[in-house]
């Protein structure tokens, strides 16, 4: 059980240290509300709460040095992994939530997911990592997702937007289920397929371009798998920069670089709005 909290840093009080202090402050708040027991509860209002405060906060601008003064705070880096870690837990369970919920309204059309909190973000990820990705491969080829979870909204974006037939590969057997029914009630099932497996162990042969979620764990595992049945698709790898990292892992290029994957371009999170970037690479 966790009883060490973090503890206020004796910085100066300039603007630049009071927003170091406050984004300090907010760890504190969302680990509390993490840590509680919530068994058989759902996801409580005030994890909601919490991880959403602490997206706004990781959005706004922040200087090198802030970035670091925040990351390697001795709480802070304690805290960090076991931090990713629950508030990965608590984001699955907030999509599935916001699933089921959809997936009960006597009728469901490609509008309500526009009414989705998260769906201007995933458009605006969504379309700059489509903007990259047409500089390399003509629109229509078939494409899969890793890690799709319950609420497909990505492989909709790519599907809509590019025409391609796309496969959603995840191991959680609920977020299969549901994002199937979701699908079936859009219209959506012969363009997007569902398939329950573990993203280190599909065959991805058939596919020009494989996009991996942020929250798919052991990435490592899965691009080897990639490069082992199509070793010249190019992938998407949703990775987090500067204070982002406080909320999603971020990928390690240069272990990707000796494993022999070539950085072809990467988006740049848009400020306020999207958390996540994305590395494009492909097999040298």
């Amino acid at each position: 059980m966790e009883t060490n909290w973090l503890e206020p840093a004796p910085w100066s009080r300039t603007e630049e240290d009071r927003r170091v202090r406050e984004l300090i402050a907010v760890i504190r708040q969302t680990w509390a509300a993490l840590s509680v027991d919530s068994a058989g509860r759902g996801i409580p209002s005030s994890v909601r709460s919490a991880v959403e405060l602490l997206r706004h906060h990781v959005r706004q601008p922040y200087s090198a040095e802030q970035v670091e003064q925040v990351l390697t705070h001795r709480d802070v880096s304690r805290l960090h992994k076991g931090l990713l870690a629950k508030l990965a837990e608590a984001e699955a369970g907030m999509e599935l939530a916001d699933a089921l919920q959809l997936g009960v309204r006597s009728r469901l059309e490609l509008d309500d997911l526009g009414d989705h909190g998260s769906w201007r973000v995933y458009e605006t990820l969504v379309g700059h990592e489509l903007e990259l990705l047409g500089g390399l491969l003509p629109a229509g080829l078939p494409l899969a997702f890793v890690g799709s979870g319950p609420l497909p909204l990505s492989a909709v974006l790519i599907h809509l937007r590019q025409g391609s037939p796309v496969t959603c590969i995840d191991s959680d057997p609920a977020a299969c289920a549901v994002s199937r029914t979701l699908l079936g009630r859009l219209g959506l099932k012969e363009g997007i397929r569902v398939v329950q497996e573990e993203g280190c162990a599909f065959d991805y042969a058939p596919y020009a371009a494989v996009f991996v979620a942020s929250l798919v764990s052991g990435k490592a595992g899965v691009l080897e798998r990639i490069r082992d049945t199509r070793a010249d698709t190019v992938v998407a790898v949703r990775t987090a920069e500067g204070m982002r990292r406080l909320m999603y892992e971020s990928v390690d290029e240069a272990e990707l670089s000796a494993a022999g994957w070539s950085l072809l371009g990467r988006t740049r999170p848009a400020e306020r709005v999207v958390i996540n970037s994305t590395l494009l690479y492909r097999q040298s």
